[in-house]
């Protein structure tokens, strides 16, 4: 081992030492808090840590050596003036590591934090405006770490040049004791980003929760120099849960946040805040019978998800979803034949089959079933090994951290065939329940219920689960995976069908349900 993989290591092992010490004090600061799963957060801090740290000194090597090959230090400066690939690729590595390790921590800290309020409620999903919230965090951690390293190399560029020193002495100067930075500033992002978590999971839950009607803004810590004061004279403020709170900054500023972390707020308040939300209940809601509790939840989420879409369309702009199949209130509008045939340019789709699509995704969304389509596109769809054909195809794409969702057609089935030939083809076949087009439509909306209103990690996850669950016999096709047999049983129902307690309970975990 040479001399400077040896420091390296001797560093490491030093930080581990002082952040094992700091997890035991932080362990304390989390369960004082109320924090949920406070050793399962510490864990995942710890591994967000460490992604950052990797990301920055891939970051910090790139920079030594654009610095070592420069002419001299000016032009070096001067080429911080644009946005480098580097840098591209550690506000990417960065947000990527922020928004899925975090992820890891939401829904499951909810649904702690929503029993809390009561026990017999949970979070099976959460609410586009705080999806949409915390990968807007996720992007302005990138970008924070991004200004932190940027920012601290350009100040001690320009003091190299106003002391004359060579290319060879800044390089020295700025990269030789990198290592120890990294993981210094890697921890106080990971641990910021886990608590800004953690207040929206509060957030998420007393929003969702049907027995609480306000918030208080909690400091947790004593008064004292590290505390800010600012956040010590808010504490015990108390509003309704969908109103925001009022905090003068240290900047003289009045900001209206809607928790402690919020993403309005700027750095220098959210910073190691230490700051909790705490739910006021109404003691006469708890009361009320499980089953209106458990629909005065859906009402809130449907009612969260709507009154965001409608105020600004944030949520798919956010998201980076195209705007193109959106209202101008943001509320997603159905697929037209007009859709279909913008994207069919070689006439493979009957006018008849695009408008059983597009009426048949129209009817449901009328009806208040919860999906969307966001686009649609004529694709070439391969046959299976089995020699079978998907007709229709659902696709999830990763867009900015969410799924957007494409109704593909696939042109090989279609290639000019009129309503009635599709429906044979359904009708020839035992694999799936589906016995016409219009139904194998409904397939496919069963698919984007299982899509929406989630992040596409969570949507990842979900489909992992639903692999290995083989308890949907209802058809062939159900039997191979949980999605297709969700999907089938979206059919089933459209007809009537009754299916039994155990499948019906699967298909409402995983999916919006019947409206």
């Amino acid at each position: 081992m040479d001399r400077k993989a040896c420091c390296d290591a001797e560093i490491i092992e030093c930080i581990n030492r002082i952040i094992e010490k700091d997890n035991d004090k932080l362990y304390d600061k989390l369960k004082k808090m109320g924090i949920a799963f406070a050793a399962m957060t510490i864990r995942q801090i710890s591994l967000l840590e460490k992604r950052i740290a990797t990301a920055m000194k891939k970051w910090h090597k790139s920079e030594k050596t654009s610095l070592l090959n420069s002419e001299s230090l000016f032009s070096f400066l001067s080429s911080h003036t644009t946005e480098s690939e580097a840098d591209a690729e550690l506000v990417q590595a960065v947000s990527q590591a922020v928004e899925e390790t975090c992820g890891d921590v939401l829904q499951a800290s909810a649904d702690q934090y929503i029993r809390q309020t009561d026990a017999e409620l949970s979070v099976t999903e959460i609410s586009a405006p705080t999806a949409a919230a915390v990968s807007e965090a996720s992007v302005q951690a990138g970008t924070s770490v991004l200004r932190h390293v940027t920012d601290e190399i350009s100040n001690i560029i320009q003091e190299a040049i106003n002391n004359g020193d060579s290319v060879d002495d800044a390089a020295k100067r700025i990269f030789d004791d990198r290592l120890r930075d990294e993981y210094y500033e890697a921890r106080r992002v990971a641990q910021t980003e886990m608590m800004r978590t953690h207040a929206y999971a509060k957030y998420e839950a007393l929003q969702q929760s049907p027995v609480v009607n306000a918030k208080r803004w909690r400091h947790t810590g004593a008064k004292g120099a590290a505390s800010r004061e600012n956040h010590v004279n808010i504490s015990g403020q108390t509003v309704p849960k969908d109103q925001p709170f009022t905090l003068t900054g240290r900047d003289g500023a009045t900001y209206h946040p809607m928790l402690p972390h919020d993403t309005a707020l700027p750095a220098a308040e959210a910073i190691n805040c230490h700051c909790i939300l705490e739910a006021v209940i109404d003691k006469d809601l708890k009361s009320l019978p499980p089953e209106q509790k458990a629909q005065m939840q859906r009402d809130n989420i449907r009612m969260l998800n709507e009154n965001y879409a409608e105020k600004s369309g944030k949520y798919k702009q956010i998201a980076g979803l195209p705007v193109d199949n959106t209202t101008e209130s943001g509320i997603i509008k159905p697929i037209t034949v007009d859709d279909i045939a913008a994207v069919d340019k070689d006439g493979a789709i009957t006018e008849q089959c695009k408008e059983v699509i597009s009426n048949t995704i129209e009817k449901y969304q009328k009806e208040g079933h919860k999906f969307s389509f966001d686009s649609v596109r004529i694709v070439d769809i391969p046959k299976k090994e089995n020699g079978g054909q998907d007709v229709l195809r659902t696709n999830a794409i990763n867009i900015g951290g969410y799924p957007k969702v494409v109704l593909e057609i696939n042109k090989n089935v279609f290639a000019g065939a009129d309503e009635e030939a599709i429906d044979k083809i359904f009708q020839k076949t035992t694999f799936t329940v589906c016995d016409s087009l219009e139904e194998a439509v409904i397939h496919e909306i069963g698919h984007a219920k299982t899509i929406y209103s989630r992040t596409y990690a969570n949507y990842e996850r979900i489909a992992e689960e639903l692999e290995y669950v083989h308890d949907i016999d209802v058809s062939k096709l159900a039997s191979s995976d949980g999605l297709e047999g969700i999907a089938e049983c979206e059919v089933l129902l459209s007809r009537g069908e009754k299916l039994s307690d155990e499948i019906m309970n699967i298909y409402n975990t995983y999916t919006t349900g019947g409206g």
